[in-house]
């Protein structure tokens, strides 16, 4: 199964880290919409590991380490032991 996704996500101070935002959808390996898909992958991938390791896992060394608002966005493709994220970009917002 594949999604993509878009979140904002607030980093305090010492690593504490909110997602304010999330919005996702189950799309095809070509990224075409699954009409009826699941819509919570993302969200049950970050409540397993925990936002703040989800986070600092997902995002690039040396990005997003300032207190602030980030947008998150990627691709993930999931399968029974895993989920592979692809395409992530991470940039501050605010």
């Amino acid at each position: 199964m594949w999604s993509e996704f878009e979140a904002k996500v607030a980093v305090g101070i010492f690593d504490s880290v909110a997602v304010m935002l999330l919005e996702e959808r189950e799309v095809t390996a070509e990224g075409e919409a699954v009409v009826n898909g699941c819509d919570d992958a993302v969200k049950s991938d970050m409540e397993t590991e925990g936002a703040a390791d989800w986070f600092h896992y997902l995002r690039p060394k040396g990005v997003a380490e300032e207190v602030g608002i980030y947008l998150v966005k990627a691709r993930v493709k999931f399968d029974e032991d895993s989920a592979d994220y692809y395409n992530v970009l991470v940039y501050q917002i605010r």
